[in-house]
């Protein structure tokens, strides 16, 4: 097995601009990892624009990404960590574009919900729906 490469700020970008294939870097990862390396970020690169929220279902809806990658990303970007159980979370803090922020929270509670037994997919109407949101 091979050891992951060190996490690093343009990972963290990477993610934060919507690549969630990307959210990959993540997992094993300590949280400690993850918020010593968002603490040496500036703190405008840690804002989550409605840019990168399209940019994630874009490629739910072109079957880019699978629901579950879309579902930790949005889970990441909510939260602020990957729940591990390993050790004491020290959530980062993600802000969202204050001018879309309440699209971004619909569009992100609802690609969290990918999974679940109740309200656990999303159609590609309701993609739909959730993109011209965040472009109004």
């Amino acid at each position: 097995m091979t050891t992951p490469h060190p996490l690093t700020a343009s990972d963290l970008v990477q993610i934060l601009t919507g690549d969630a294939q990307h959210i990959r870097v993540l997992k094993g990862r300590q949280q400690s990892e993850i918020t010593k390396v968002a603490e040496e970020m500036p703190s405008n690169c840690l804002i989550l624009l409605p840019e990168a929220v399209r940019r994630v279902l874009i490629s739910l809806l072109k079957r880019e990404i699978v629901p579950e990658q879309a579902q930790a990303w949005a889970s990441f970007v909510k939260r602020g960590y990957i729940p591990t159980g390993r050790d004491a979370i020290s959530p980062i803090l993600i802000t969202y574009d204050a001018n879309r922020e309440d699209e971004i929270v619909e569009a992100i509670a609802r690609l969290d919900e990918l999974g679940d037994l109740l309200d656990g997919t999303l159609d590609d109407d309701e993609i739909r729906q959730l993109l011209e949101q965040l472009d109004k």
